[in-house]
């Protein structure tokens, strides 16, 4: 390992997502709210990423973590703060108050460093709905999301039918909805291909495949997924500290390791890079190569 020299920005305190999108690695450092993202081809060579104009943390831009890229353009996930009223009953009269929720707002753009514009084909959601999780299918280059309301809102307006949804862009460029029922969403949902089929877990142990992108149909898989990493003769299914071996997806074997939390799993090739803490007091990390016979 070698030290990497960052000079496009000032200091990176703590690094809070990185992400491998068409080989480039981004990296959201601490304030990148307001002075941008770090990305690299490389490794080596960085530079920043521009920021949207309006970036406000009360009435403004809010960007997130969540960017992908769909075909040619650069999409990033921001939220702007929308106000709605609500009727609050009271004991002689009703009175008329006011909330906000984090409304989504799609911006792209044709560069990482480039201008931000919001997208034309960003989705026009309910009132109190909100993007989780934007993606696009790998391959097929499918946008879909994840939207759920906001709690607050659904409190605040008495709302029963405030199930979370699931959209994907068609082809004549209207979202529609993918047919599967979602009951919750977590904040690290992840689409993937495996096995030549779409592969998402929406939710605690809520798993579903689909072959075309929008028909989602729900697998019975009894564990959490937090990643999956793809070998030629077999696949391994992340879920904390364990690791569980599949060729299907219908059958399932645990990869005995040592006593201890591991954490933080990558793949190249044949060996796995990962993190391994024996006790409280002591971590390190470990490479082990995978045995294919």
């Amino acid at each position: 390992w070698d030290s990497v020299n960052i000079t496009c920005i000032d200091e990176v305190s703590y690094i809070k997502e990185i992400k491998v999108i068409d080989n480039i690695c981004i990296v959201f450092n601490n304030g990148f709210e307001e002075n941008g993202f770090i990305y690299s081809s490389n490794g080596i060579d960085w530079k920043k990423g521009s920021v949207p104009e309006g970036v406000d943390y009360s009435r403004g831009l809010y960007p997130t973590e969540s960017v992908t890229k769909l075909k040619d353009r650069w999409l990033w996930r921001c939220t702007k703060r929308a106000e709605y009223r609500y009727t609050e009953k009271g004991f002689f009269s009703d009175s008329v108050k006011t909330s906000d929720y984090k409304k989504s707002i799609v911006m792209y753009s044709s560069s990482l460093n480039g201008e931000w514009k919001e997208w034309g084909d960003s989705p026009d959601l309910d009132e109190g709905l909100e993007i989780n999780n934007l993606s696009v299918l790998p391959e097929s280059n499918i946008p879909i999301l994840l939207a759920e309301y906001d709690w607050g809102y659904t409190s605040n307006k008495k709302k029963v039918d405030a199930k979370p949804k699931a959209l994907y862009l068609s082809d004549n460029q209207k979202w529609r909805a993918c047919t599967w029922n979602i009951d919750s969403i977590q904040s690290d949902t992840f689409f993937d291909k495996v096995n030549n089929v779409y592969f998402c877990q929406a939710g605690y142990r809520e798993s579903f495949t689909s072959r075309n992108g929008f028909e989602w149909i729900k697998v019975d898989i009894d564990f959490s997924i937090d990643k999956i990493l793809k070998l030629q003769n077999f696949n391994i299914f992340i879920s904390s500290s364990n690791l569980y071996l599949s060729t299907d997806m219908n059958e399932f074997k645990e990869m005995i390791l040592e006593d201890g939390s591991w954490q933080k799993f990558s793949l190249n090739g044949g060996k796995i890079l990962a993190i391994h803490a024996p006790s409280r007091h002591e971590k390190y990390l470990m490479l082990g190569s995978i045995n294919f016979n």
